[in-house]
């Protein structure tokens, strides 16, 4: 018996001890932590790869204050409450764009230069180095002065030229500049806001833009009140539309009414999509000519062979908060040719809480743009109902969120639209009607078009 009691007590004294030993790893394995060398996980990109590389900067680091070059000391044990200071430098030409998790490069832990924390565990990180290109503005100020201003992006990020303005020479410079109008060096009107004036490429960028005042005579008639909208019956009333909302804010809050359908192009008889050759096919003044789309190899925006029609191009209205009523009737040969632009459509965006546009229609004629283009609207937000009656029959071109009537709308409703266009994308998210949206319902619109994804 006194045998079995001493076997009984060395075994249960096994077992404390090895409870001991256990609890005891995971003390330790609670306070001691390897960390990933920096010097091997220092990413850089161009905006569509991440490779592996310190070309784009360099991450120092220090431990409880003290610097602490890992690559010597790889086979440190970190304890819980070490303090780690990591600090970002990045090279000419590159940014800073943050830490990173381990999960590819979705989630940012932070994005300082100098990232701060205490050890709580093993810590897996990546240093991100965004390349920047430079885009230069040769101005032309209205008194005749020239001024160059710039500022860097990265691939893929809009540009706003009032952006570049404001940062180099104030918003009152800014302002002054696009407020009686302002060209570019082909005479095309440039605008302060609203519309996206490009997508950074990989290529630095260097644009000519001239201060020049608009020759707004006014329109045909009203007040441009609801109760006496301005008329909008002619060709130049629906030219000077969109040169005197892009030029003074004042006009976008007004209220709008057609009297009668316009041709804005009136050689342009016939726009259609051939979809073997990826071309979009122009009759202009009984001349064919051929404008790619992205598909089928050829240059989204391009025309073939450099030979190009005498178009009007239309510049998208900018924030548009007034009304413009179609009362039913059409629009032909509105034309826009901006392949690397953002918010492309009739009207860039709606933002108020009501009706923005209503019983429009659209034909024979193409809109070519990049993220968020549409026939109608490029961003629509604010509360109700954004758009009534519209109906689109032109060709609608462009990267994410392409659709025949709104590219994207939030918390707006769109009623009774239909699209007939063809809709062409190269990217996500198209639709005939809407390209993207969220809590907001498409009622009673119905599309028609071919939608090439």
């Amino acid at each position: 018996m006194r045998n079995k009691v001493i076997n009984w007590i060395i075994i249960l004294a096994s077992a404390l001890c090895s409870v001991a030993i256990l609890f005891m790893g995971i003390n330790l394995l609670n306070h001691y932590y390897k960390m990933v060398d920096f010097s091997y996980l220092v990413y850089s990109t161009d905006g569509e790869n991440n490779v592996q590389s310190t070309e784009g900067g360099t991450v120092s680091m220090t431990l409880n204050g003290e610097a602490f070059d890992f690559a010597v000391n790889k086979d440190h044990e970190f304890v819980k409450g070490d303090i780690i200071t990591l600090t970002a430098q990045a090279k000419e030409g590159y940014e800073f764009a943050g830490f990173y998790g381990p999960s590819g490069f979705e989630s940012p832990s932070s994005t300082e230069t100098v990232f701060q924390f205490d050890m709580e565990g093993s810590l897996h990180l990546n240093a991100l180095f965004a390349k920047v290109y430079e885009v230069s503005l040769n101005l032309t100020l209205e008194d005749g002065t020239q001024t160059t201003v710039s500022d860097t992006y990265r691939y893929g990020e809009e540009v706003y030229y009032l952006n570049i303005i404001e940062k180099n020479l104030g918003p009152d410079v800014a302002r002054d500049f696009f407020e009686s109008g302002a060209t570019d060096a082909n005479g095309e009107r440039v605008t302060e806001q609203g519309v996206v004036n490009f997508t950074m490429g990989k290529t630095a960028t260097a644009l000519n833009l001239t201060a020049s005042p608009i020759d707004f005579t006014g329109f045909s008639s009203g007040a441009g009140t609801s109760s006496n909208p301005y008329r909008i019956s002619t060709v130049n009333d629906l030219r000077q539309l969109s040169d005197i909302t892009n030029a003074d804010g004042n006009y976008r809050n007004k209220y709008y009414l057609f009297t009668k359908s316009i041709n804005l192009n009136e050689g342009l008889t016939s726009v259609t999509y051939n979809a073997s050759t990826g071309y979009i096919e122009c009759i202009f003044n009984e001349v064919t000519y051929y404008l790619g789309t992205g598909k089928n190899s050829t240059t989204k925006g391009s025309w073939k062979d450099g030979k190009a029609p005498n178009l009007y191009y239309w510049k998208p209205i900018p924030a548009m908060t007034g009304l413009i009523n179609g009362d039913n009737k059409c629009i032909g040969g509105l034309c826009i040719n901006t392949p690397n632009g953002g918010n492309v459509a009739f009207v860039s965006t709606v933002n108020k809480s009501g009706v923005g546009l209503q019983n429009i229609a659209t034909r024979n004629g193409f809109i070519i743009g990049a993220n968020n283009t549409a026939g109608f609207v490029g961003t629509s937000s604010g509360s109700g109902v954004g758009g009534i009656g519209l109906l689109n029959r032109n060709i609608i071109v462009g990267n994410s969120n392409v659709a025949g009537v709104v590219s994207y709308h939030y918390c707006k409703d769109y009623i009774n639209c239909e699209n007939y266009g063809v809709i062409i994308a190269s990217g996500d998210s198209c639709g005939g009607i809407s390209g993207d949206a969220a809590h907001c319902g498409i009622i009673n619109c119905g599309n028609y078009g071919d939608i090439y994804g």
